[in-house]
């Protein structure tokens, strides 16, 4: 194949707008079925006829842009033109480009094909380069020659050489050998599942079946629904919040293992490779030095065992795009971990913590939030009400919890923060990745002497804040960071 010669994604690429089309039609039909369409009102030609439109129009109209998509490898870019009626070209830049990464959504698992995503910070936050159909063969030559285009770059400054480059097009798809670096199994992840309640998997799923139940339950159903749980007693609402947070933390417990089974790290040629997923199979490369920020989360439960899970935070095309680097491990371990995957991050405590006269700051806010909650419960509920009282010594207790496991340290060109939400959290960033920092102060603060140190990383949702720390402590923090 000759440089600067248009390349098409795979053929395959052509059934994609049939399997969009089915995937928005069979739930449509589904619905009708259940509702009693009168299906034999339908004449014979029109079941002929129309399933074979449908797949004329999706192949023809997949077929155009089979032949339109098309990409371009030059010596130091590449080029993506993509568009029927709005012809759109790409040009992405072997220097910013900080990786690609490999995937196979369901569709993609079917037939055998990988998604390319090139990744470059500040773009969209969908990949700026995707190749969404491409053979294994493909997707490696293009592994291959970003590689090569790399390395070059950092030896001399410039693109790779169009002969090397020749020659990288007929090599064999880039994998060195790789050191293994954690593989974990279904047992492992479903214990890293069962610590902790994922109610993001789990709100997402519910919020799925609430939308498509809507279409299937008959009118007043709901109406009728909230009309007999008001005859339960307040022991029956606690039993019955009981059993939807114990489905919830199963059904939690199943999406994760789902999410992450296969879960494999690995090491090559100086790269991280993280690879997981059962259904939506996803493949991360990323340099050490591209990790904005590491992040440890230790649930409730998770703080009692010891254990925590352990994120990353990456400068990518999506700014706010997150890595799992370890589901479970013991919170002693975690140091190991970062040496042998990160090797210039340090797990430091912080140094700077709020004193005692910044405690009642914490709590004070969560305590009136209680306050008004037991009120309510009383005022509406009565004597069965007296129970939200309870919430009272909650707040306290997690305002008292949030006021001892916030702070800041600074170690060397590091900077850690940690802080509690329901979860305990430490980041770790270096000040290289710091943007923004500034301190801050309200009236009361400002009487007893404490400020409230804040910093913001390259990437956008990635904010973090220790209030009520001692004014020389907050100044000295942002005069390190300006340093």
């Amino acid at each position: 194949m000759m440089m600067n010669e248009d390349r098409r994604q795979h053929r395959l690429y052509i059934l994609f707008p049939l399997f969009s089309a089915l995937k928005g039609l069979i739930p449509v039909l589904f619905i009708w079925y259940v509702k009693g369409f009168p299906w034999e009102n339908i004449p014979w030609y029109i079941y002929l006829g129309a399933p074979l439109l449908l797949t004329a129009v999706c192949l023809g109209y997949g077929w155009l842009r089979w032949r339109r998509n098309c990409y371009t490898l030059e010596n130091d870019r590449i080029m993506i033109r993509q568009g029927l009626l709005f012809y759109e070209e790409k040009t992405l830049y072997i220097s910013k480009i900080h990786s690609l990464n490999t995937e196979q959504p369901v569709v993609q698992r079917l037939l055998g094909i990988v998604q390319a995503q090139f990744e470059v910070p500040g773009g969209k936050k969908k990949s700026d380069g995707v190749l969404p159909a491409l053979s294994a063969a493909d997707a490696g030559h293009l592994q291959t020659w970003l590689h090569e285009g790399q390395h070059h770059n950092r030896d001399t400054g410039t693109g790779l050489p169009e002969a090397e480059l020749l020659s990288a097009e007929y090599a064999a798809p880039y994998e060195s050998s790789a050191e293994v670096l954690l593989r974990l199994t279904a047992s492992d992840l479903l214990k890293a599942a069962l610590s902790t309640l994922n109610l993001s998997l789990a709100v997402v799923f519910f919020a799925g079946v609430y939308s498509f139940a809507d279409d299937l339950l008959p009118d007043g159903m709901y109406q009728r629904m909230f009309a007999s749980l008001g005859q339960y007693s307040t022991a029956g609402w606690l039993l019955i919040l009981l059993g939807v947070l114990v489905f919830s933390w199963l059904l939690s417990a199943i999406l994760f293992t789902v999410k992450y089974a296969g879960f494999t790290m690995e090491r090559a040629d100086g790269q991280i490779r993280v690879t997981y997923g059962l259904l939506d199979r996803k493949r991360h490369l990323f340099k050490p030095e591209r990790v904005q920020a590491v992040i440890v989360k230790e649930g409730l439960l998770r703080q009692l065992l010891g254990c925590c899970e352990v994120q990353l935070r990456l400068l990518s095309s999506d700014t706010e795009q997150g890595l799992m680097l370890h589901p479970l491990i013991r919170r002693k371990d975690v140091p190991l971990l970062i040496a042998g995957t990160l090797p210039h991050y340090g797990c430091h405590d912080v140094q700077f913590r709020p004193p005692v006269k910044a405690r009642w700051f914490y709590i004070r806010w969560k305590l009136l939030a209680a306050a008004a909650s037991a009120a309510a419960g009383i005022l509406y509920l009565g004597f069965d009400g007296v129970w939200a009282v309870l919430f009272l010594p909650l707040s306290i207790w997690w305002g008292w919890a949030c006021w001892a496991n916030t702070g800041a340290g600074l170690d060397g060109k590091q900077l850690t923060m940690s802080f509690r939400r329901m979860a305990r959290f430490t980041v770790w960033t270096r000040r290289s990745h710091v943007v923004e920092a500034a301190v801050s102060t309200t009236a009361g603060q400002r009487r007893r002497g404490l400020q409230t140190f804040s910093v913001h990383l390259m990437l956008k949702a990635s904010a973090y804040r220790a209030p009520g720390l001692e004014r020389e402590h907050a100044q000295a923090a942002r005069a390190w960071l300006r340093g």
